[in-house]
Order: structure tokens, then C-alpha cells, then sequence
């Protein structure tokens, strides 16, 4: 029996949409982790919250980004899942672990979305500064274009530049205005 036809089977015989385990998780945030888009709209469509929180507070798109199950992640986008709501005790949004994790298609949908490219986690760092260290040019130019800020600076006074300076990466610090073996210029 295929996965999304025993979730409808459980829900037919009773099962809680919204039934937590001892981690505080729930069907839904289950479904994102492994991937499983269809059963993530169905358990939407019986009255799982796509915006609930384990005791980690992690929620099912913020599994979705960090893990790269992009299925589960686009299913919950579509079911109303907020694309803005930071996820962990660092507070690192969507937009940031989808750019950690260097997945283009995920940021794009995220922009559609219309999140904030400049929010801040718990430090202050922004998308772009993530880009940044983790050396993904497309990505920065992705932000840029999206209008992300090239000056704004974390609690430790670093910027997307500062942080492509220590990393060393040319192509990066083309896109954030800085010529090659020209710091500053």
C-alpha cells in the first residue's frame, strides 16, 4: 500500500492529524522529513497545522529546507506553510537553510514567496553573509537580484564582503563589488 493512501486509511479509522510524539513532533512534520509531498497535502487537507513546532522548535518547512527534501517543501508552501518563520534556537529562516544547503530552486520559491532576503537570525547574519561563507556565487547573485543588502553587518560587524575576504573566493567578491586582489577597491 502506497505511503499517502495508509495516511488517508489512519485518518479514516481516527488518527490525530496533530498528535504529538515524545519529541514534540507531528504527522506532518514527520512527512516533511522524509519527503512525502502527497502526504504532507493530505494531512493538510484533514487539519495538520503546517506551521507547528516540535519542542526543538522546528517546523515542517524549516525540516523540509535544512534536510533538502524539496517534495515536502513546495507541498507545504502550496498547504500555507509560513515561509517566514524562523525555525531553532538561532532563528535561522528558510531562506537561510535553503542557501546553506545550496538549493537554488528551493531560495527561488522562498523569494516568491516574498520572504525577506535581509532578515537576521539570532546573530544578526543574513542569507547572503551564508552564501557568502559557504562560497555559492550563483546564490549571491540570486540574493542581490532579489535585493539583498551587501552592507548590512552581523552582531560581529561581519558583511556577505568581509566573510568572501577571509573565504577568498574571486567570484563571490565580484558579485559583491569587489575586484580581485583589490580589497576595498
Amino acid at each position: 500500500m502506497a505511503s499517502a493512501q495508509m495516511v488517508e486509511l489512519l485518518i479514516a479509522h481516527g488518527a490525530d492529524v496533530n498528535e504529538r510524539d515524545s519529541d514534540g513532533w507531528t504527522p506532518i512534520l514527520t512527512a516533511a522529513y522524509l519527503d512525502r509531498g502527497d502526504d504532507v497535502k493530505i494531512l493538510a487537507a484533514h487539519g495538520a497545522d503546517p506551521n507547528v513546532r516540535s519542542r526543538q522548535e522546528l517546523t515542517p518547512l524549516g525540516v523540509a529546507v535544512q534536510y533538502g527534501k524539496s517534495n515536502s517543501a513546495v507541498a507545504l508552501l502550496e498547504v500555507g506553510a509560513d515561509p517566514a518563520k524562523a525555525v531553532g534556537e538561532g532563528g535561522y529562516t528558510p531562506l537561510m537553510l535553503a542557501t546553506g544547503n545550496n538549493s537554488t530552486a528551493l531560495v527561488q520559491a522562498l523569494l516568491k514567496k516574498g520572504v525577506d532576503v535581509n532578515a537576521r537570525n539570532s546573530g544578526g547574519v543574513t542569507a547572503l553573509m551564508i552564501a557568502a561563507a559557504k562560497a555559492h556565487p550563483e546564490l549571491v547573485q540570486l540574493l542581490l537580484q532579489a535585493g539583498a543588502d551587501r552592507q548590512v553587518q552581523s552582531e560581529r560587524g561581519d558583511t556577505a564582503l568581509s566573510i568572501a575576504r577571509t573565504r577568498g573566493d574571486e567570484q563571490v567578491l565580484k558579485l559583491l563589488g569587489e575586484s580581485p586582489g583589490h580589497p576595498g577597491a
